[in-house]
């Protein structure tokens, strides 16, 4: 079973900005499409709701576990829906590792989303398919996001 998923946007932006869009949470909250409870913050949980259409059931927990700014921004997380009232990072997480590197013209943002395989067998095709899915929408929606954005924010 294929164990990871990887894109990378090419972006006319310097990596300060697109580093500000993933680790600022009204930011990432605004592309991503989730209403944050709190910062991120090294070696701690932060979750919040997710806004986009048809997912408002589906709570978003992540864990930060690398971060190297404007550089390395990362996170375990459950791609799976949790029992309801379940710690959705008690069980079994996928690792998402954004990696951003300057260019001439801007920044070069990758994503690589690990460890499907770790995931319960009935499920992790699933999760797999979906995250696929899930990426390149994102990925449309940071675009969008930083041409949109003003600078000097």
């Amino acid at each position: 079973m294929q164990d990871i998923i990887e894109r990378s946007l090419e972006l006319p932006h310097p990596p300060s900005r697109v580093w500000r869009a993933l680790t600022d949470p009204a930011r990432f909250g605004a592309w991503f499409g989730v209403a944050m409870e709190g910062p991120f913050a090294l070696g701690q949980p932060v979750v919040g709701r997710f806004t986009i259409p048809g997912h408002e059931h589906v709570r978003f927990a992540c864990e930060v576990v690398e971060w190297i700014p404007e550089t390395v921004f990362a996170w375990r997380w459950s791609p799976l829906d949790p029992e309801k009232g379940a710690d959705p990072l008690s069980g079994p997480c996928t690792l998402v590792r954004f990696e951003i590197a300057p260019t001439a013209a801007g920044a070069r943002l990758t994503v690589v989303e690990s460890g499907f395989a770790a995931l319960p067998v009935n499920r992790a095709q699933e999760a797999l398919r979906s995250n696929t899915r899930g990426w390149d929408f994102q990925f449309g929606n940071i675009e969008r996001f930083l041409a949109g954005e003003s600078a000097d924010v």
